[in-house]
């Protein structure tokens, strides 16, 4: 999962996944002259939890309106898909660094229940990997991620950070079931992108659906 992010001094990131599903780490290099250096001397996220290997699946940093770094992740304790849990977020205006929605600092190394806490979903809950983080109009960030709803069925939600806290809203109504387990890399039957502001103050947002197809969705920026 390589990602590119430039620091605002113009310094060059490179991050990347090292190690296999369910148990890898992230890490982070910055461009120094012509020497690839680390960043930081703690990893950004824990690596075990327990007697169990732990990874992160995390968005690369999202550079939002107000400048910041944007992040957003779910955890895994094992190769299988089925077993990703918690979706939570943090911002940082530096790569080092982190906060959570309310400006507090979240120490490193970041494990499960720190941060700021988007979805406490549980394992097999139907959450993907594949999440997305964007912006509404006013610049408030917008998780968004699969997972089954009440019923059992997958669904698309997105969550934005208001003052209050997370507001999770589901922005489909599907009467199916995708299956999500296994190990590897697995064929998403589902996939949302990250929202987009459009100029009248609507949310844009392009979906995937095995059984669907593909369309784009225009969310009311209220609600």
């Amino acid at each position: 999962y390589p990602t590119w992010s430039t620091l605002p001094d113009g310094t060059l990131v490179f991050r990347y996944r090292d190690g296999m599903s369910g148990g890898g780490r992230i890490v982070a290099n910055r461009l120094d002259g012509q020497v690839w250096r680390p960043m930081g001397a703690t990893d950004l996220f824990a690596r075990r939890q327990g007697d169990k290997d732990l990874a992160a699946y995390p968005t690369a940093p999202v550079k939002g309106p107000d400048g910041r770094f944007h992040m957003a992740w779910v955890w895994r304790a094992s190769p299988d898909a089925s077993d990703s849990f918690q979706v939570a977020y943090a911002s940082s205006a530096d790569l080092l660094a982190w906060q959570d929605g309310d400006g507090r600092p979240v120490a490193l190394p970041i494990a499960p229940g720190r941060g700021d806490i988007v979805d406490d979903a549980p394992v097999r809950a139907g959450l993907s990997n594949q999440i997305a983080l964007g912006f509404d109009g006013a610049g408030r960030p917008v998780v968004t991620y699969v997972k089954f709803d009440a019923a059992g069925k997958s669904q698309v939600f997105n969550a934005r950070r208001a003052a209050s806290g997370w507001q999770i809203v589901a922005a489909t109504d599907w009467q199916d079931r995708w299956e999500l387990a296994g190990r590897g890399t697995l064929a998403a039957q589902i996939r949302a992108e990250a929202v987009t502001a459009l100029p009248d103050g609507r949310l844009r947002q392009a979906l995937r659906h095995w059984k669907e197809g593909r369309f784009d969705v225009l969310l009311d920026p209220g609600t």
